[in-house]
């Protein structure tokens, strides 16, 4: 069974909240999903306005270079991820 965490700064966390996902074919448990209360929300928007204060200093050139390894990530995964939602 997958288990779906939270990525907050850089980390998996997993958290108190937290729902068995099942398949709708035939309702047998497939995966687990965690929800972020109120603490790990306001960690992960904190990461992200910090994140967001660094990458905007790139050069549109260098974000370019950052976007073509997250397509070839996709690409390379393409059939897992075409799974993961189906």
């Amino acid at each position: 069974m997958r288990e779906y965490r939270l990525l907050i700064k850089g980390k998996w966390e997993v958290s108190k909240s937290k729902q068995e996902i099942k398949s709708p074919y035939d309702q047998n448990v497939v995966g687990k999903v965690y929800f972020a209360e109120k603490d790990k929300t306001e960690k992960a928007v904190s990461a992200a306005h910090e994140a967001f204060s660094e990458t905007k200093k790139l050069s549109s050139l260098e974000r370019a270079h950052v976007l073509e390894k997250i397509s070839s990530g996709i690409e390379k995964r393409k059939e897992e991820l075409a799974k993961s939602i189906t």
